[in-house]
């Protein structure tokens, strides 16, 4: 089978949640592109993102020639996916949006959203409680990468002061790709369901490749990654945890 090329774009280790839910359910060759020189997006100014990743965007779509880009982080999404739809007229996006809708459908009143600084910012006419998480995002990279105790503790404060948030919530939506990736962990102390929007990604790549979503996972993967840093050990650590997510052998680049 001749697969599409299918680009992941996340400032770190978060989109590794996004690429993996679609890889589970759809066939395509990846490459994920992790911006880890300029990590996290969460904290930066909406110019100074939008200006990087156009940046990024045009190396990438002169190397692979997508069918299609998937901001594969909610802040790109909510502060660049409209800048870059202006600029790359002829390229698909798409964007990885907070699931706020999707727990309004399922029926719950009173949602709380928690997210980057950034994305809480883009956010207009927000129908849910918000929760800004500065360095949430963050220590979910260090303690995947590091596992020391100290990541780990920072981490629980974290998960304590959400769980203080959510007295008056009937959910909690995970507005950030990373926090998806330490959904058990918070679900350990968050007794409320938890919401993401990878699986809308999912179907809107599944639409662009023309497939059908489904829950056998294809026989064989082929991921490309690519790094903005030299950092060697993050990578061998990125390709681990995507392997462990994955439950199975991969091709990896």
């Amino acid at each position: 089978m001749n697969r599409k090329n299918v680009i992941f774009i996340d400032s770190g280790i978060g989109g590794i949640s996004t690429l993996t839910r679609a890889l589970n359910e759809l066939n395509f060759k990846a490459i994920y592109f992790a911006d880890t020189a300029f990590a996290p997006y969460g904290n930066k100014r909406k110019q100074n993102i939008q200006k990087r990743l156009k940046g990024v965007v045009f190396e990438l779509v002169n190397t692979y020639h997508p069918e299609c880009i998937v901001l594969a982080c909610n802040t790109a999404t909510t502060t660049s996916i409209k800048y870059l739809r202006k600029h790359f007229p002829t390229t698909c996006f798409i964007g990885t949006e907070p699931a706020v809708r999707l727990a309004k459908m399922l029926g719950f009143s009173s949602p709380l959203l928690i997210a980057t600084v950034q994305t809480i910012r883009s956010i207009k006419n927000h129908k849910c409680q918000l929760l800004s998480m500065k360095d949430l995002a963050s220590n979910i990279e260090n303690y995947l990468i590091t596992h020391s105790f100290k990541s780990f503790y920072s981490l629980l404060k974290d998960i304590f002061k959400i769980k203080q948030a959510c007295k008056n919530s009937d959910c909690l939506v995970l507005g950030c790709t990373h926090y998806v990736l330490i959904r058990d962990l918070i679900s350990k102390y968050i007794k409320q369901p938890i919401i993401d929007g990878n699986g809308g990604v999912s179907k809107q790549i599944a639409r662009m490749l023309k497939q059908e979503s489904s829950k056998q996972t294809p026989d064989n993967h082929l991921v490309i990654f690519k790094f903005s840093s030299k950092d060697k050990v993050k990578q061998e650590k990125y390709k681990k945890i995507l392997n462990q997510i994955l439950a199975k052998p991969i091709n990896l680049c």
